[in-house]
């Protein structure tokens, strides 16, 4: 008499059969394959002396074939890309080493900020001999930060093997981060704290003749009752907004008391270029319209100790212009790398030119942004000492990118506006 099986466990049967070779080969493969790469491998990470990227090249070397290097490349790409410990570009205290796989006859050359986004020798890859591995070595600060493309012939690309990208107003970039750079968590949504809310307010303008756009933010708990808040006017709003993450900042700091609560006014130009060249016009704007409609719209305070007007780049230099001349309505003011250079640097003379007790200032500059702009930088931090300005200056080792300014926005609040936490850094670990 024949035993059936039940068409059902047929199936699981059937299945099986299928399944366990398969899942059997696979493990077998996958022994191997890390029983080849330890053997690849084992001296490159168990060895303890030198940097992990020296000890690969020499490893390579060693190897006699090409196609035994080639595998021994794609092994140690992958090492790197799937340790949490590890990426591309690898940094290794103040080394970082750039890798790019691609078979090509024209050198691949890193385009960043530190070499003014210019194609260079200094920053062109070198080959490594009998593999498609391009490679190049640099020593940065351990903090450093900053972005950069792949530059193959008339080609600019992201860093197929990074997968960090910053965006700002201009484009999108691959992004690099020394070991000891602080990722700057409050420029994400928590979902845990209470969150303000932000309002597109359309005001009239009688110096443009036309209709501008604003935008503005309410702290958590905003009360008409309350007494009146602070308020900050961001320039170039829309770009802080959506690539600073600023109202992300804002609740942030606020819930975590690095600053007090605070309403914020984003403003945005039309003419950007003619609108933050110190241009008289949007002086006229800023000041006898925007300013007046904000206390319209918010409870704030009239105080001009209590406004605060920042921004970057032309941004920056235009936050320091208004202030300069409107310190009765305005009298704070935080240059994000500010712009220094524009008409001869006569805002550096201006502040050379005259001694302002009642303004408080907040400069800021990437080390990576230029020598012209650093020295300026410079030049007017010890024209405010010398001059006794109240003041804060800061200098990171970044370049000219909301990778950097959105990094350092907390500061710019607590240094103005300041919470209950006086430790800063403890609220940001």
């Amino acid at each position: 008499m024949k035993t059936m099986i039940p068409y059902r466990y047929q199936l699981h049967l059937m299945l099986l059969l299928i399944v366990v070779p398969v899942f059997v080969s696979t493990f077998i493969t996958g022994c191997l394959k890390d029983r080849e790469q330890s053997q690849f491998l084992q001296s490159v990470i168990e060895t303890e002396s030198g940097y992990l990227a020296d000890r690969f090249l020499q490893q390579v070397e060693s190897i006699p074939s090409d196609s035994a290097r080639q595998q021994f490349v794609q092994e140690f790409m992958e090492y790197l890309q799937y340790n949490d410990n590890l990426g591309v570009p690898l940094t290794e205290d103040s080394l970082v080493t750039f890798y790019f796989v691609y078979q090509t006859p024209v050198p691949p050359v890193i385009a960043c900020d530190l070499s003014g986004w210019e194609i260079t020798d200094e920053f062109t890859m070198l080959p490594l001999p009998g593999t498609n591995l391009w490679y190049l070595r640099k020593f940065l600060p351990p903090d450093s930060r900053m972005d950069y493309k792949i530059v193959v012939g008339e080609s600019w690309i992201f860093d197929p093997l990074n997968p960090r990208q910053v965006t700002g107003g201009y484009a999108t970039n691959s992004e690099l981060v020394m070991p000891d750079f602080v990722d700057p968590v409050e420029i994400r949504t928590d979902p845990t704290i209470d969150h303000g809310i932000v309002l597109e307010m359309p005001i009239e303008s009688a110096v443009y003749g036309e209709t501008r756009n604003t935008t503005l933010y309410f702290p958590p708990g905003y009360s008409e009752d309350h007494e009146p808040y602070p308020v900050l006017y961001v320039l170039d709003g829309s770009d802080y907004l959506q690539y600073g993450h600023m109202k992300n900042i804002l609740d942030y700091c606020i819930a975590h008391e690095i600053c007090e609560p605070m309403t914020a006014v984003f403003t945005n130009p039309v003419d950007r270029m003619t609108e933050y060249w110190r241009d008289e016009t949007f002086e006229e704007f800023f000041i006898n319209e925007l300013l007046p409609f904000s206390e319209s719209q918010l409870n704030i305070s009239e105080d001009p100790s209590e406004k605060l007007v920042m921004g970057a780049s032309l941004g920056g230099v235009s936050s320091l212009y208004l202030v300069l001349n409107n310190s009765s309505r305005i009298a704070n003011a935080a240059g994000q790398s500010s712009s220094l250079w524009i008409e001869d640097a006569i805002t550096v003379h201006e502040f050379s030119e005259r001694q302002m007790e009642n303004i408080h200032l907040y400069l800021s500059m990437g080390t990576f942004e230029g020598e012209e702009n650093l020295a300026l930088s410079r030049e007017l931090q010890e024209i405010l000492l010398q001059n006794g300005y109240n003041y804060q200056y800061r200098e990171f080792h970044d370049g000219h990118s909301f990778g950097n300014w959105r990094t350092h926005i907390d500061e710019i609040l607590f240094c103005f506006f300041p919470g209950t936490h006086t430790d800063r850094e403890d609220v940001l670990e």
